[in-house]
């Protein structure tokens, strides 16, 4: 998971077993191209045209969940939301970021202090919070990809996917 952080827990025997991964937002570079003919309805047909030929600007969160089965074995299950922009509007977004920023840090504030008093809860805290914060801000954007502001709606891809790794 590139850009990713986690917290997990360990077997009594010191290995790893569950790690609760946060995937943040980081940005991307998208190109869209258009492999069926267009639907009858003229304003989708508009709408999935803006989005062709060539490239966008937009953000990706990620979200996962990793079980190591055994050495050197493990199973992972996770979400992605990536958003495609029409077009990037620097300011707008720029202000929608910084508050996104302080609702993050404010998340990753109260999960140190639920560390501090808790230790054991802290993992699972970590993703609820900070994931629930990412994926919030991903859902009010979903119909405004500059939320407070009035824009257009973004490209929203989810991804929900399982995976088996080897660690070396």
């Amino acid at each position: 998971m590139t850009n990713s952080e986690g917290m997990g827990y360990y077997r009594s025997d010191g290995s790893e077993s569950f790690t609760f991964f946060t995937g943040g937002n980081w940005l991307t570079w998208s190109s869209v191209k258009l492999t069926q003919a267009l639907p009858s309805d003229s304003a989708q047909n508009q709408r999935i045209i803006d989005f062709g030929d060539g490239i966008r600007f937009g953000e990706h969160s990620r979200a996962a969940i990793d079980y190591r089965v055994a050495e050197p074995i493990s199973i992972r299950a996770g979400v992605d939301w990536q958003q495609i922009y029409v077009r990037h509007m620097f300011w707008y977004w720029g202000v929608s970021q910084v508050i996104s920023g302080i609702a993050d840090g404010a998340a990753a504030w109260f999960v140190n202090e639920i560390g501090r008093n808790s230790p054991k809860m802290k993992p699972i805290m970590h993703f609820i919070l900070r994931n629930g914060v990412a994926m919030g801000f991903k859902a009010l954007r979903k119909d405004q990809m500059n939320w407070p502001f009035n824009t257009e709606a973004p490209l929203n891809v989810i991804t929900y996917n399982i995976a088996v790794g080897i660690h070396f």
